[in-house]
């Protein structure tokens, strides 16, 4: 009788055991992808954010040139990019200042001296767009 009781004690995982540990496995591994992807979306939009004030910024640079240059400006209201201290493109022409980014620069009709800056760019990569704005006051 004692070799019928050895037989029945084996020890090992039963298949109900081996599913809830796969479950519990596939359901950490779903969060950290998700979370993964997250992030990745979110490193990708300040990526897309920060090369579009860099763009503003560098606009504000050629804007401040072009002041000390007294290079002369489209009237206020009319939108424009600068190419450099002394050029600057108006409408239209401006969509080819960026392939990814489209930069604008209006100076206000209310207060003189007072600049609009606008980066905004379409769908890039995993993102759907966006705008950065910037107003600077000669």
């Amino acid at each position: 009788m004692t070799v019928l009781t050895h037989r029945f004690n084996q020890k090992g995982d039963t298949i109900v055991e081996v599913l809830i540990a796969i479950t519990v496995a596939a359901s950490v591994l779903a969060v950290g992808l998700s979370t993964m992807n997250r992030n990745l979306v979110t490193t990708r939009n300040n990526q897309e954010r920060l090369q579009a004030s860099k763009l503003v910024q560098g606009q504000i640079e050629l804007l401040k040139a072009a002041s000390d240059l007294k290079t002369p400006l489209p009237a206020a209201g009319v939108s424009f990019c600068l190419t450099s201290a002394t050029t600057y493109k108006t409408g239209s022409d401006c969509d080819d200042f960026d392939t990814l980014f489209d930069v604008r620069i209006k100076e206000s009709t209310s207060e003189p001296d007072l600049f609009n800056f606008s980066a905004r760019w379409d769908k890039i990569g995993t993102n759907v767009g966006g705008v950065v704005d910037m107003a600077y006051k000669l």
